[in-house]
Order: structure tokens, then C-alpha cells, then sequence
């Protein structure tokens, strides 16, 4: 808006001789004052008030001008040395425009219309800024008068700094621009180059990124179309992943995810106090992470970044040589006789008899070959059978194409289980039954871990699967014979 005008005063142009006295009031000028102090008239005070060239006090309409402050500014405006008492200083002068346009920009309200939305018509307050580089005159509409006089204010600010209409910002912008910088002061983020380059580096390239659900349904497509893993990893990896985008939301952005959400999802969420749950939780959802930054849709893995959860295994056992007997001795109701001896008495994972064909049981060459399809590691190993294993195999059926048939295994395992009286069912039992009482009767971890295919070490064998059991207990699970079998009960060498 623009000042009140002081009409009383001086005439137009400079004063000679002098001017007007300035009466002895003190301190404060009012601007006929000033004006004789400068020797200019009240207009050019007027303008230069309006340019901030000298400074001034304003109490409601009233307007008034420090002696000292007056000085100072002028000094500041000086040109050609110091300025001496009792004569005029030189003004700073600036472009003619403001002269041949004092009034610019030129403001006015426009009445539309009525009209069945606006029964009223509509007003808008109106700036005409003249013409611009095309000739063309630049006029705005706005809604109420402070957003006319706010631009207004800005628009004059920009031309007096330039001396020309300049190209400057609009106010939206500017709004932004002073928000962008408080709150980069607030968080003491630096200067703006230092936020460019991060943004350019970690925001910029990513930008273009499909969304979470996008990135999980590709990398669970090429897990089925490479089957690397087994059929039940990879159903535990659907099932943690498709949780990991509903907790975070699909829509998302990977690159938007905080290691605080991936931490609490790990740790916090659904069954994460069981600490083999967090420990899958927290492989998988960074399995999740490496896929997008090999495909580029990320930099970095927040799930690794996570503690690696301690997983307290629990106090197992391994099954007696009763409940051993009891199996073999109902395993052939269920046709589960193949099955129990590969497992049992060899040492080969369930998953890998589901998927080896029968022609892998070579009894005559007494071995079992796993191959590296049906092998967890992706590794083929010969697995050696042993007498009494050869003894079991004997009683079994010579049609079977499998070492077990997959349809209904499940249902058939459980009534198997259920038949031979063992309740509860210890986790891993066949696994840890034949590595126990294999290093029992024979003393030899680097074998045990060899027939069983577990290549991480002793420490890992004794870990998960090695329990204790006496070596007279060991020597009569290998003494054991099907009731058809004539062959004396020895230790397998």
C-alpha cells in the first residue's frame, strides 16, 4: 500500500539558496522538515521513503525522520568523499522510470456478471503492469485486496532494486523458497548445494521407481521362475513379504521406508518376540531390499543395518530305539517304509526323498544319489547305504517311483506318527535321530556331515542336530531288522 501523502510542503524540484528553515524541534523531522534538511522537495522525500532509501518512523498516519538516521544514510549515499557541514549531500539517483510512471502498477476492480452460481457477480481486484517484452500488457486478477497489494508491494520492490519491470517470482514461490530456508535452518541441514546434491544422488534417480507391491511381486515371480528354493521357503517368503507391504503400505515408495518402520515390523509386529521369527523376518525383508538395489530401484538395505536377532534353541532330543522300531513296524500300512528307511537310517531330508526319483535308490551299488534339483544346497551327493539300511529297502516295494509319493504326504505322515505312539513329535526327529546315533556308533562328525549334506561345519552339526546318546543305545538302532529279514544283526561298516 502506499503511504499517506504529506501535501504540504515545498515545490516540486530542488530548492535554492537553502530552502526553508528547519525549526530547532530536536531529534524528529517531520518530512517539510527533512525535505529542507536535504534540500530536496516533499515528493523526492516521498520517493525516497518508498524506496527505503532513508529511514523513517511510522505511528498510524503519522510519519516522522531521525536527525542522526538521516545522516547516516546519507553519508552511506555519498559520492566523491566525505560531506561537509552546511552543504547539501548528494542524492542517489535512480532510473527514470518511477518518474514517467509514479503511479505504476495501476490498480482496479472489475465487476463480472451475475450468474446462477454467483447471484451476487463476482469481484476481482485487478493490477495492470503495462506492457512487458512482447508488447503485450500483463494484467492479474485476484480474489481479495491483500493478495492484490501483496504482489502489489513485491512487484514495486523488484522494479526499484532493477530500475525496469523485472521477471520476478511469483508469490506462491517466494512463500515456498521462505519456508524451504527456515526449515533447512531449522534442521541444520546446511546450505542449499549440499541439499541439491543429496537430493539429486538419493531422490532424483529413484524417482521413477515402481511402487513396494510392484518391487515384491517381481522378485516373487523370478523366485518361481528360477525355483531355486523349496516350494515351503518359498511360501514363507510370500507370506513375510506380502505382510511387509500391507504394514507399510503398497503404494509407497521403497526409497520413502524409514529404518524405523523396517525395525519395528521386525522386531515389534505379529508372532516377532519368537526369535527364529525375527531372524526370518529380518532375512527376508532384506532379501526384499537387495533385489530392488540390484535392479536399481534403491541404494541402500535398511534391513541389514537391524541387529541380528538371537534365536534360543530349545533343549531337543532325538527318538528313542523304541520309537524307532514303532515306525519302521507301522511304516508299511502307510507305505511310508521307502521313506522312513532313506530318512531314518540314511541320513537324506525329507524334501529331497520327495523329489529324487526311485532309479536314485541304486541298492545293488549300495547308495542313494541326490541330485542337485532335489539337493537344498543345489549340490548332488552320493549318500551310502548301510546294512541296516539295506536290510529295510529289501522289504520294500519295487514299484515305487519315489522314495516317497508326495500325494496326501502330509495325512499320511500324521496318521504314521500318530500309529507308532510318538506324541509330542520332537522338531527335526528323523534328521537329528540318524545324525545322533551315527556319530555315536562311529565317532566321525566330518561323515555324519557329509551323509546328511550339511556343509557348515562341525560346530553347526553339533549345534542343530547332534544329541547325546549313548553308544549301547547307537549299536541297537543299527542292529535293528525287518521281521522277514534273516540277515544277523552287526554295526554297519
Amino acid at each position: 500500500m502506499e503511504a499517506p501523502r504529506d501535501n504540504s510542503g515545498p515545490p516540486c524540484g530542488f530548492h535554492q539558496g537553502g530552502g526553508l528553515p528547519v525549526a530547532d524541534r530536536g531529534e524528529f523531522l517531520d518530512s517539510r522538515e527533512a525535505a529542507a534538511l536535504l534540500g530536496v522537495c516533499l515528493r523526492t522525500i516521498t520517493n525516497l521513503r518508498r524506496r527505503r532509501v532513508i529511514p523513517f518512523l511510522r505511528v498510524g498516519r503519522l510519519i516522522r525522520y531521525r536527525r542522526d538516521a538521516l545522516e547516516s544514510a546519507l553519508k552511506a549515499h555519498s559520492v566523491g568523499g566525505q560531506v561537509d557541514a552546511g552543504e547539501s549531500p548528494p542524492v542517489r539517483e535512480y532510473s527514470g522510470v518511477g518518474r514517467r510512471s509514479k503511479n505504476w502498477p495501476r490498480l482496479f476492480t472489475r465487476r463480472y456478471p451475475k450468474t446462477k452460481r454467483h447471484p451476487n457477480g463476482v469481484i476481482k481486484y485487478c493490477v495492470d503492469l503495462g506492457p512487458q517484452g512482447s508488447k503485450k500488457r500483463d494484467r492479474r486478477k485476484f480474489d481479495t485486496a491483500k493478495e492484490r497489494d501483496d504482489f502489489v508491494e513485491q512487484a514495486r520492490a523488484a522494479r526499484n532494486v532493477q530500475g525496469q519491470v523485472p521477471f520476478f517470482l511469483p508469490h506462491e514461490i517466494q512463500s515456498q523458497a521462505v519456508a524451504f530456508y527456515q526449515f533447512i535452518q531449522q534442521h541444520g541441514l546446511g546450505d542449499f548445494n549440499s541439499i541439491r546434491q543429496r537430493y539429486e544422488k538419493e531422490i532424483i534417480p529413484y524417482l521413477t521407481a515402481p511402487s513396494l507391491v510392484e518391487i515384491a511381486q517381481q522378485m516373487l515371480e523370478e523366485m518361481e521362475v528360477a525355483k531355486e528354493d523349496r516350494d515351503k521357503s518359498i511360501d514363507t517368503v510370500k507370506g513375510i513379504v506380502n505382510e511387509f507391504v500391507r504394514c507399510l503400505g503398497g503404494e509407497r515408495k521403497i526409497t520413502d521406508i524409514r529404518p524405523k518402520e523396517v525395525s519395528d515390523f521386525v522386531f515389534k509386529s505379529g508372532r516377532a518376540h519368537v526369535g527364529r521369527t525375527k531372524k526370518n523376518r529380518r532375512a527376508i525383508v532384506s532379501q526384499l531390499f537387495n533385489f530392488a538395489i540390484r535392479n536399481e530401484f534403491a541404494e541402500k538395505n535398511l534391513a541389514s543395518r537391524l541387529p541380528l536377532p538371537r534365536v534360543v534353541h530349545k533343549k531337543q532330543r532325538a527318538l528313542t530305539v523304541d520309537e524307532c522300531s514303532s515306525l519302521l513296524e507301522h511304516a508299511p500300512q502307510f507305505g511310508m517304509t521307502r521313506f522312513a528307511t532313506a530318512v531314518l537310517l540314511t541320513g537324506v531330508r525329507t524334501e529331497e526323498t520327495q523329489k529324487s526319483p526311485r532309479d536314485s535308490s541304486r541298492e545293488e551299488e549300495g547308495m542313494i544319489h541326490v541330485p542337485e534339483y532335489a539337493a537344498k544346497m543345489g549340490v548332488a551327493r552320493d549318500v551310502d547305504i548301510n546294512e541296516t539300511a539295506a536290510a529295510w529297502f529289501s522289504v520294500c516295494d519295487p514299484a515305487d517311483t519315489f522314495l516317497v509319493d508326495k500325494q496326501g504326504f502330509e495325512g499320511r505322515f500324521e496318521a504314521w506318527r500318530k500309529a507308532a505312539g510318538i506324541d509330542p513329535w520332537p522338531r527335526n526327529a528323523l534328521r537329528r535321530t540318524f545324525a545322533s546315533y551315527h556319530f555315536a556308533a562311529f565317532k566321525n562328525a566330518k561323515e555324519t556331515a557329509r551323509l546328511i549334506g550339511h556343509t557348515g561345519g562341525e560346530h553347526i552339526l553339533f549345534k542343530h542336530y547332534v544329541v547325546y546318546v549313548p553308544e549301547k543305545e547307537a549299536k541297537k538302532l543299527w542292529a535293528l531288522r525287518p521281521p522277514t529279514s534273516s540277515a544277523i544283526g552287526r554295526l554297519a561298516a
